[in-house]
Formats: C-alpha cells, sequence, structure tokens
C-alpha cells in the first residue's frame, strides 16, 4: 500500500509520497488560525487607529 492521488490532469494515478506532496489536514487547520489570528489583529490595528 501507499499514497496515491487522482491526477486531474492526466487521469491517471501516482503515488504521492513520490513528489513530496504532503498536506494533513491539520497543517491547513493550523494555516487557516494562524490567518484568522492576523486579520483580526489588522482590525484591531485600525480601530485603534480610527479611534484618535
Amino acid at each position: 500500500m501507499g499514497s496515491f492521488c487522482e491526477s486531474a490532469r492526466r487521469r491517471a494515478c501516482s503515488q504521492v509520497r513520490k513528489y513530496g506532496v504532503l498536506d494533513p489536514a491539520a497543517v491547513k487547520q493550523e494555516a487557516v488560525e494562524s490567518a484568522t489570528e492576523a486579520a483580526t489583529m489588522i482590525v484591531r490595528i485600525d480601530d485603534v487607529i480610527a479611534a484618535e
């Protein structure tokens, strides 16, 4: 058994690990959380600047 993925362009299966493509859900979740925190901080800074 190995990690396989459907290729949309070639309509063929290929080994994902062979090409170094590893994208677990935890990494995506962490990226979304970090982006949310960054956006929240930007909005807060904007509110502070607007209040002055």
